[in-house]
């Protein structure tokens, strides 16, 4: 990918730990793919969110006190690991997770044989990407889907993209969903506070209660259940700050909450859309229905 749409003598790039050499990397790349990443940081990950979306960062102009230097950027990135090291909702909600097997000893060629072959195919890979971008560019103004995620515009390109190579438009929208879908069990599965929300309302259709009661709960069952009390935040309205991060997540999944302020604390009501608010309905025998009719 980075040959065909952003060719460069740097192949992959490595993950600088200060910032000014990451603003650097994102201000002079289109497409930056990140190799062999084992974790990123609450920072790293808040930077790409941009970069991908699209920002502007202002910096003090080296050797200046008073001028400044704008980095203004829009990206296309990738990330590759072992694990997945997206594990922020806002950074999982730009990704599309593809997950790679691993290559047999008898099916692996070499590098040079690979690239060779490549060089060779470029011209018509390129054309067939440009060919489906003309169909993409002129399908896109009539494009109008009646449901929109977090990246609309993404969407709503792709839809296109998909109805010019052969109207596939819905088929790209039902494997978007699904790889979001994988996406938000990813971020519920590795984080503690949004699993031990999903144990708590297991059985219960609703429950109210204030943050700090909550947050008592969470903390047992956090103890019980051996993650220990530290994957629960250390207090109630760090809590409600976790809770606000996961909230579209665990929509998601059924578990759907508000939280208001009161007198008494903060309250929060807690829905599992899951469970169905009627009993369930058992059908009497009719033999034994008409035994009970008197008249």
């Amino acid at each position: 990918m980075k040959k065909a749409i952003d060719p460069s003598i740097v192949k992959t790039l490595s993950l600088h730990k200060d910032m000014p050499s990451k603003l650097i990397g994102l201000q002079e790349h289109w497409f930056l793919p990140f190799d062999n990443l084992s974790k990123i940081n609450q920072d790293t990950s808040d930077l790409f969110c941009r970069a991908i979306t699209g920002e502007a960062v202002q910096s003090r102009k080296l050797y200046t006190d008073d001028e400044s230097h704008f980095f203004l950027f829009k990206r296309c990135l990738a990330i590759n690991g072992i694990n997945n090291v997206a594990n922020s909702s806002d950074l999982l909600d730009r990704s599309i997770l593809l997950e790679l097997s691993r290559v047999d000893e008898e099916d692996r060629r070499e590098l040079t044989e690979l690239e060779q072959e490549f060089e060779e195919d470029l011209p018509d890979i390129l054309g067939g990407v440009f060919d489906v971008l003309s169909k993409a560019m002129r399908i896109y103004p009539d494009v109008h889907l009646r449901k929109l995620p977090r990246m609309a515009d993404f969407c709503r390109w792709g839809y296109a993209i998909g109805e010019a190579l052969g109207g596939q438009g819905e088929k790209f929208l039902s494997e978007y969903n699904a790889n979001r879908e994988k996406s938000n069990y990813e971020l519920i599965s590795s984080d503690s506070v949004a699993t031990l929300m999903i144990d708590f309302m297991e059985n219960k259709r609703e429950w109210k209660g204030l943050v700090s009661e909550l947050w008592n709960y969470l903390r047992t069952a956090a103890d019980e259940t051996g993650l220990g009390t530290r994957a629960v935040p250390p207090a109630a309205n760090a809590l409600s700050r976790k809770l606000n991060e996961l909230h579209s997540n665990l929509k998601n999944v059924g578990i759907n909450f508000t939280i208001k302020s009161t007198a008494k604390g903060s309250l929060i009501t807690i829905e599992n859309e899951k469970i169905s608010q009627l009993p369930p309905y058992i059908q009497e025998d009719k033999e034994d229905q008409d035994e009970e009719v008197e008249f």
